[in-house]
């Protein structure tokens, strides 16, 4: 049975983006269903992270288009995109300045994100497994 294009909440057609002569995204599609957690695989460097970075306006795709719920996006860079209902758990975690080590590993999962309900939400998870994880509300 075909997909109802209302069940997509988020589809990205075409989307390229390159670094000086390395091209790291090469003309990506997926689709996300409305009410899915969708889960990306691949090795460190496999662009899982840079495509998240395109859609929340971190870095401007090359080519290509994405559309939230019909309509196609494009964010001038992440304030943007969170004015829109879209938020971005960073990969990177980020210490708190001069803390011990006890005291940032201590706290790395009581961060929070004051978010809009409804908001789309890209969490890319650490480790040397190179998995990223999003999930749509």
């Amino acid at each position: 049975m075909a997909e109802a294009k209302d069940d997509i909440v988020l589809s990205i057609r075409g989307m390229c983006k390159s670094f000086g002569r390395n091209r790291v995204l090469d003309h990506i599609n997926l689709d996300v269903k409305r009410g899915t957690v969708m889960g990306l695989m691949g090795e460190n460097g496999a662009g899982k992270s840079t495509m998240m970075k395109c859609l929340f306006g971190t870095y401007q795709k090359d080519e290509g288009k994405i559309f939230l719920n019909g309509k196609e996006i494009s964010f001038s860079g992440p304030k943007d995109a969170l004015e829109n209902g879209i938020a971005m758990v960073h990969q990177e975690l980020n210490r708190i300045g001069k803390a011990t080590l006890k005291f940032n590993a201590g706290n790395m999962d009581k961060q929070t994100l004051n978010v809009k309900p409804g908001s789309t939400i890209i969490e890319p998870t650490s480790g040397n497994t190179g998995i990223c994880s999003a999930s749509w509300a």
